[in-house]
């Protein structure tokens, strides 16, 4: 395995998340830490932080699929109308909800997305609550809002 190039690695490392996708029943769409069963948030949103990295900087193509299934499958089944659950849509908000946002900034949705609107405003009303006490869910919002983006012109 030695002399690989680092990007032939990043490639391997997508097509693997490709190809490990939830792909039926309510993990569909989403990532789990074995592949193609089961989803949690915090596993997808690792899945997109490392695809957002590969395609952006090193313009490794990530197949247009990993991210409609996980926008059109797991947000979907994950989002209870105001933020976003981490197995589902009622469990454990605080670190679902920024990792779904993780989420929506690799599957291109902007920060006029609605769910995205209502999640942020969730985040901003409740932050007392539960800024700096979780330390998993405040790290993933980190890097959700570093990745937000306006709908572009």
């Amino acid at each position: 395995m030695k002399d690989r190039y680092y990007l032939d690695i990043l490639r391997d490392m997508v097509d693997a998340f490709a190809w490990g996708q939830g792909d039926s029943g309510s993990a569909r769409g989403g990532w789990r830490y074995n592949w193609g069963n089961e989803a949690d948030s915090s596993a997808c949103q690792w899945a997109a932080i490392g695809m957002i990295g590969a395609e952006d900087n090193f313009g490794v193509w990530v197949p247009d699929f990993c991210k409609s299934e996980n926008n059109n499958y797991w947000l979907r089944y994950s989002y209870n109308g105001t933020t976003f659950g981490y197995q589902g849509g009622a469990s454990y908000i605080e670190a679902g909800t920024p990792s779904a946002l993780v989420q929506m900034a690799f599957d291109d949705l902007y920060t006029s997305d609605s769910r995205w609107r209502t999640a942020e405003d969730y985040i901003a009303t409740h932050w007392s609550t539960w800024s700096g006490t979780y330390y998993y869910a405040t790290y993933a919002l980190v890097k959700s809002m570093r990745l937000a983006q306006p709908e572009p012109w």
